[in-house]
């Protein structure tokens, strides 16, 4: 067996990932795990990711589904960073969209990166807007 290391080209002596079962990783860093919340109360904070010491969150994609509920002006939601899990004021805005009544909003291929210490939340002005969020925790 010969071993080496293979680096990225950005001359930073970033080396290149292998796998725990020989991949060569030209995919994303780690696999997105999901949250899910019914926002279910207008202009209420929903929490899909808390922070994690030392770590900054990756959202890979969202999914929000406007139910029978979401009256015919249909509702705008917005996913936010912010300071505390059940904070409805935003630091900074990361999506907003708004969504028809009985219609879904799919967002994939994401890979937006959160600032470190910061609460992911959600929040809509109708309800029910049915949402997940994924994505994955990497080092600040």
């Amino acid at each position: 067996m010969v071993k080496f290391n293979l680096e990225s080209g950005g001359g930073n002596g970033t080396l290149v990932g292998v796998s725990p079962q020989g991949e060569l990783l030209v995919r994303a860093l780690e696999y997105s795990e999901p949250s899910f919340n019914n926002m279910d109360i207008a202009d209420t904070a929903y929490n899909f990711f808390k922070p994690k010491a030392g770590q900054r969150f990756v959202i890979t994609g969202i999914s929000a589904d406007a139910n029978r509920n979401v009256g015919a002006n249909g509702a705008s939601t917005l996913f936010y960073e912010t300071d505390s899990d059940n904070s409805t004021t935003p630091s900074k805005i990361l999506y907003q969209f708004d969504i028809a009544k009985n219609t879904s909003k799919v967002l994939v291929g994401l890979l937006t990166i959160t600032t470190i210490g910061t609460y992911l939340n959600g929040k809509t002005d109708d309800d029910d807007v049915l949402a997940t969020v994924m994505g994955y925790y990497v080092n600040a």
